[in-house]
């Protein structure tokens, strides 16, 4: 049910944020990743704790009637790992299954729909599709999407991490899960979805900077899952229920286990807690300390050893760029610019023509990704204006425009 409900939310997030219309596709990839990553990490780890959390004596009473915290577990005792632990351990195993269990239902619709546009067509007319680009989307692979999977491995390390230390079987359950992600997604780029756009570095560092709180979520629930009288049965003293309803208080308190001296007492689980004060500071002021610091090199004390190279010799083991383009770019490029010379118009020197016209491409390291600044040749955007390239075949054929005159279908 959890990761049902965690699949209608990826899909919610991402309606709405598509509606928003970022000005850049960096920073909508990276409010789609943080959004869906937020709201599943509270789905699946924050609200079931809530639903039966007892918060007396954690908050002030105001704050604990008015959102009726009041239920049935003050802390991580035998009834929590029962209930809650058992729901958020399952979910997890489910989210193993889950990723390959949606391509099996992707595929069989994929392939549905293809069989029923195949029924009732022949040679002469194979397809019932009207238009070329709606039998490539009928015929090729699902768009690829990163930002909503950065999301899901986010969210299993951020749970592995909260409630691992309380239930060590979160770890080979996590592992298994990336594996699975892992493997699902290099058989799906390279036989399934269509030609990834290129994508920058700019989400990657961002889910690894998101990435470095999870040690501290690590310190800070395994202090607090170690320190936990309930769980450890080490109390100094009980504290008498009122009446036979009322809710157990094991006396583990939040403003307590701050405590510096309770922190010692409590070794070596307070070893956690202190790691987790000395990561927290580090992960809020490493950006202004590593800032001032390149601010004040003039400073002596502040000075980062630096290697002078007066010529710096870089050797990249790459040839010129005609030489390491494949064969496909250089048939594009090649087939772009004699068009456009049809028509009086050059993109590149003649020097530059001649060397691509000539090249072979003979280099064993080629580039990778959109090989020109061409917005047509990244396929999102060729999808987007129905752009066909020079280069296809059977380009006359695929161009319909509503001049009656064949001979200008090329430009």
């Amino acid at each position: 049910m959890i990761i049902a409900l965690n699949y209608i939310i990826r899909v919610v997030v991402i309606k709405i944020i598509d509606l928003i219309r970022c000005s850049t596709e960096s920073t909508q990839m990276i409010y789609i990743t943080n959004m869906v990553f937020v709201c599943q990490f509270f789905n699946t780890g924050i609200l079931p704790m809530l639903c039966s959390a007892n918060l007396e004596g954690q908050l002030p009473p105001k704050i604990v009637d008015m959102f009726n915290l009041k239920g049935d577990s003050t802390d991580f005792n035998e009834e929590w790992f029962i209930n809650i632990g058992d729901t958020i351990v399952g979910s997890l195993v489910f989210n193993i299954l889950f990723p390959i269990i949606m391509e099996f239902g992707w595929f069989s619709m994929r392939l549905t729909f293809r069989i029923l546009d195949k029924i009732g067509t022949d040679e002469t007319n194979p397809s019932k599709c009207v238009t070329v680009q709606q039998y490539v989307n009928k015929y090729s692979g699902p768009t690829y999407f990163m930002h909503f999977k950065y999301s899901s491995i986010m969210n299993i390390i951020f749970l592995t991490m909260c409630f691992g230390t309380g239930m060590p079987i979160l770890f080979p359950i996590a592992f298994a899960s990336l594996v699975v992600h892992y493997t699902l997604e290099n058989y799906m780029l390279y036989y399934v979805f269509k030609k990834p756009p290129a994508y920058d570095e700019v989400l990657n560092n961002y889910v690894l900077k998101k990435l470095a709180w999870a040690p501290f979520f690590l310190f800070a629930f395994g202090y607090w899952t170690l320190t936990n009288p309930q769980l450890l049965q080490t109390y100094e003293q009980l504290q008498p229920l009122e009446r036979a309803s009322s809710t157990f208080q094991g006396g583990h308190y939040w403003y307590v286990a701050l405590n510096p001296y309770y922190m010692i007492e409590e070794a070596p689980a307070g070893i956690l807690g202190i790691m987790a004060i000395f990561y927290f500071i580090y992960l809020i002021f490493r950006g202004a300390v590593w800032a001032c610091v390149k601010r004040n090199q003039h400073i002596r004390c502040c000075k980062v050893p630096k290697i002078y190279i007066e010529e710096p010799v870089v050797d990249e083991d790459i040839g010129p760029y005609f030489d390491v383009l494949d064969k496909d770019d250089r048939i594009y490029s090649y087939a772009e610019e004699v068009n456009q010379r049809l028509w009086n118009i050059k993109t590149m020197l003649d020097d530059d023509f001649k060397k691509l016209k000539k090249a072979e491409g003979k280099q064993e390291r080629k580039l990778t990704g959109i090989h020109c600044y061409d917005i047509l040749r990244n396929p999102a955007y060729a999808q987007d204006f129905q752009y066909f390239s020079s280069h296809l075949p059977g380009r006359d054929d695929c161009i319909i425009d509503a001049d009656g005159f064949g001979d200008n279908n090329s430009s």
